[in-house]
């Protein structure tokens, strides 16, 4: 990925801070290891809290705060009401906090199935349907992925204490298969999300040549899902596996939803029935 070109900021500065709910973390592990593009963050923020790089005391305001992880207990929704209430800006960090990720798998079970699988005896564990962080405070900007782009983090971070909007361009993740010069696996008979996947991870999947794109961002806004269902039950994948796929990540809602925009623009498109034309009345035959 290109190195950093935007404009660093110039007063004082601002506080950011990245929390943890139910997760593996692995979005800050990602952040971490951009190593010296990290540490050279702390020139231009103090870092309110971190967990995997220190805890620090609870602060009145928060510039920007990040959530990572899925919202899975009373505690945790609290939790991110009171980050939402002295925070500026708040962002969700990754698929898990964007959507609920593996977790949400549990929506298209028997949730109660699925406790009693893990837990033998389970007693004061809240069971509630996986949603992600937007569904209980107001999010300002999301950023996709599993684990996250650090670079896109990165920019994000530099454009809001500059006091810029981020932007995510409107690009498939093929765009960027594209222009790292991958296969097409559709072209080799093998099932990938990408042309209805918002891109910006830089195509990892694809590009190690094996792997499929998942959808693990978000599905792209006037995504043609309805060609690509088309296309997929033709021959390269069965239904069941197209929604099997959706449910890893928690992106089978999002799917449904471009499924219903695509069939509103389909029907607004269509001509029009030609309104019958209103015929003179007959005569009554003489005899």
């Amino acid at each position: 990925m290109p190195e950093h070109t935007e404009e660093k900021p110039k007063k004082k500065k601002p506080v950011v801070a990245v929390y943890s709910l139910s997760c593996c973390e692995g979005c800050q592990v990602s952040i971490i290891n951009q190593g010296a593009k990290f540490v050279e963050l702390f020139d231009y923020i103090d870092l309110g809290d971190m967990m995997l790089v220190e805890e620090q005391k609870d602060v009145s305001h928060y510039d920007v705060a990040f959530i990572e992880g899925t919202p899975l207990t009373k505690e945790n929704i609290e939790h991110i009401k009171h980050i939402r209430e002295k925070s500026t800006y708040v962002l969700t960090l990754g698929n898990c906090a964007t959507h609920g990720n593996y977790q949400g798998i549990k929506n298209y079970r028997d949730k109660e199935a699925a406790m009693r699988s893990v837990y033998e005896k389970p007693r004061g564990i809240d069971n509630f349907e996986v949603k992600p962080v937007d569904q209980y405070i107001k999010v300002d900007f999301h950023l996709y992925q599993c684990p996250l782009n650090a670079e896109e983090f990165l920019r994000f971070v530099y454009a809001l204490v500059n006091g810029k909007a981020p932007e995510v361009r409107q690009r498939p993740v093929c765009y960027e298969c594209q222009i790292n010069g991958t296969d097409c696996l559709l072209h080799k008979g093998q099932m990938c999300l990408g042309p209805m996947v918002l891109g910006g991870c830089n195509a990892p999947c694809p590009s190690d040549g094996h792997y499929r794109c998942e959808a693990c961002r978000k599905v792209l806004e006037g995504a043609p899902v309805l060609n690509m269902e088309r296309k997929l039950f033709s021959g390269i994948a069965a239904k069941e596996h197209l929604e099997e796929t959706l449910e890893k990540f928690s992106m089978k809602e999002d799917w449904k939803k471009a499924r219903i925009k695509e069939e509103e623009r389909i029907a607004k498109a269509a001509p029009k029935p030609a309104a019958p034309t209103a015929s003179a009345p007959s005569t009554p035959a003489t005899k």
